[in-house]
């Protein structure tokens, strides 16, 4: 199986905590039965106001002067910063081993066509103000996210962006993981990673 770039994109960024929490996601998930997923070959955060340069970093896979993130004092990519990264990811994964407050979910099934998937992956968070930046003639549009001019999840499969709108449906599957079942609308105040 592949690698995946991860890459989180707005501005401001350098602060975000989704470099951690994907790496600490994605650790979890591959070590969950049943569940195949490629290797995860780096994260990045890209500072920018425009979307096209978060797609440019997914075509070029380098940013020309990486910015340090705020976490560690260092650019993602280099020595300290991934060694942090690593440790980070490794003490998340003692204190998950056996904790029964957490829940063990399965993982929602959802009804998808079939995509195409590369041996060189990239995975992009958008936030603002680029969720609301794309055009439906740049991307193949899973869910309602173009409707809602809301795209934070971007996947480049080596021929196509495909977009969606993670948001809701993470927070929910979240809250269901707890025991929590919505059946009315759920109102969500605040910006970035309600998933979390």
């Amino acid at each position: 199986m592949g690698k995946v770039r991860h890459g989180v994109a707005g501005y401001p960024i350098e602060h975000s905590l989704s470099p951690v929490l994907t790496a600490i996601v994605h650790a979890h998930l591959s070590r969950t039965d049943g569940v195949e997923l490629p290797g995860l070959k780096g994260v990045v955060v890209i500072p920018t106001e425009g979307v096209e340069n978060a797609l440019a970093w997914g075509y070029a896979g380098a940013l020309p002067s990486p910015p340090d993130w705020d976490l560690v004092g260092s650019p993602l990519g280099k020595f300290r910063a991934n060694t942090l990264l690593d440790r980070a990811v490794n003490v998340s994964m003692e204190h998950l081993e056996g904790d029964s407050r957490l829940p063990d979910a399965t993982l929602a099934k959802t009804e998808s066509t079939s995509q195409r998937f590369d041996d060189d992956e990239v995975w992009l968070s958008l936030t603002s103000p680029l969720k609301h930046q794309l055009s439906a003639a740049a991307v193949k549009c899973v869910d309602n996210a173009m409707d809602i001019r809301s795209v934070n999840t971007l996947r480049w499969d080596g021929i196509s962006w495909w977009a969606a709108s993670s948001d809701g449906p993470g927070i929910c599957m979240v809250a269901n993981a707890f025991g929590y079942d919505f059946e009315s609308v759920l109102g969500i105040t605040g910006g970035g990673g309600p998933a979390r």
